[in-house]
């Protein structure tokens, strides 16, 4: 895992700070959206030889977003899995999706957000 843990280090180190693009309405808040985690991530994915892939396991009790870290030359990886508890509709688990990936994305890599609008919206604000 050394070369993955390597290259890891390096995308945390050249991301110093994700755009805070969307704006929730609802808490009057600016959080960093997936397109935004994205542009400062992504590059900097295929500089360090990472590849990222996310998809959707329908085999459980509840969907779930599986997020796979790869190293290309080595295969080394690491991945994580998020229920997406409580999505009825297709409109309620593409925005399931969406939230979970953009999490999954920043902590998979271990990279510090100042985004809690997860808190925030559940009424949960220090």
């Amino acid at each position: 895992m050394k070369e993955l843990y390597n290259s890891i280090n390096r995308v945390r180190s050249e991301v110093t700070k994700i755009h805070k693009g969307g704006d929730n309405p609802f808490t009057n808040k600016a959080y960093a959206t997936l397109n935004d985690c994205w542009d400062a991530i992504g590059t900097k994915l295929e500089d360090n030889n990472l590849c990222l892939v996310q998809t959707v396991d329908y085999s459980k009790k509840y969907p779930c977003l599986l997020t796979r870290l790869a190293h290309i030359e080595t295969r080394e990886y690491i991945e994580s899995e998020v229920p997406l508890i409580g999505a009825v509709s297709m409109q309620q688990l593409g925005g399931a999706i969406t939230y979970a990936r953009r999490y999954s994305l920043v902590t998979i890599l271990g990279l510090l957000s100042a985004d809690d609008d997860g808190n925030i919206a559940n009424g949960r604000v220090k």
